[in-house]
């Protein structure tokens, strides 16, 4: 009989930390989502420290949803006002059999957004990545110390800024774009009507249209490729203290009447016609 014992209940002995990690992925699956109906909110604040947000375009523009992971992200929703929700995330501590004795990773904190029209966002998170798709919206103002920033087919005011994370912005039309990082790098594809660009040692890189631009670096580099012709005047101030500055205007371009100032005390500052 004790040898039937054994045979029966070692094997289930060796199997237990795997019905528990299976139970455990079970739960990290669920989704938990919170509809904001009507959208009578104008302003959303999302504060978080290591969580990934991505914001999409609602197809209900009626409605707004967060979606998250339930055992992975800690999240607390308030409203402060009738026009201002406030979104504080915080990733939830991993159980210490899995983190310690089996050695699995915690699951990444991860939250979709999806919003309907004119709204204003504000996001910052100090490690996680930020990153907006197909979003029409007021405005957006997003901050990471080390995340990445992504933004494509964006429309509105967009301000971005991080530490020693990258920023990219593709295929959007901005009025007013600001952009800001230290180390980072900087990729801009798209159109505004004004735009400020600081990057300290970082490389920034510009594909598209912007009739008001202001750069400034220390160190870093910029390489800005206008695609069409300006209609009209246009205001283009660009600064370095040793970073190389290259402005590239499609051949045809008349600048008479326009404001142009490319300089860098040590590196080399260049207008060509391509």
């Amino acid at each position: 009989m004790l040898k039937l014992l054994k045979k029966i209940c070692l094997p289930l002995f060796l199997l237990c930390p795997f019905f528990v990690v299976s139970l455990a992925v079970a739960a990290y699956a669920n989704d938990l989502s919170r509809e904001f109906q009507n959208n009578s909110f104008s302003d959303i604040f999302i504060t978080t420290k290591k969580a990934d947000l991505t914001v999409i375009m609602s197809t209900n523009t009626a409605t707004s949803t967060l979606t998250w992971k339930n055992k992975n992200c800690a999240v607390d929703i308030k409203k402060l006002s009738e026009d201002v929700i406030n979104i504080s995330v915080e990733p939830k501590a991993q159980y210490v059999f899995l983190k310690q004795i089996l050695g699995i990773p915690r699951p990444a904190c991860k939250l979709q957004l999806m919003l309907g029209e004119n709204k204003t966002l504000y996001a910052s998170s100090e490690t996680g990545d930020i990153r907006f798709f197909d979003a029409s919206l007021e405005a957006v103002k997003v901050y990471t110390t080390q995340g990445t920033v992504e933004i494509s087919n964006y429309t509105g005011n967009l301000s971005a800024e991080t530490l020693t994370g990258e920023i990219s912005v593709k295929n959007s039309n901005c009025n007013n774009l600001a952009l800001k990082t230290a180390s980072g790098q900087i990729d801009i594809n798209g159109n505004a009507a004004q735009a400020n660009i600081l990057n300290t040692s970082g490389t920034t890189k510009l594909q598209g249209n912007i009739d008001d631009l202001h750069f400034y670096s220390s160190t870093g580099n910029f390489t800005a490729h206008r695609q069409n012709i300006p209609t009209g005047k246009i205001n283009l101030l660009a600064r370095s203290s040793s970073g190389d500055i290259k402005i590239i205007f499609p051949k045809g371009t008349d600048l008479t009447g326009s404001n142009i100032e490319i300089k860098s005390t040590y590196g080399y500052g260049v207008l060509q016609y391509n």
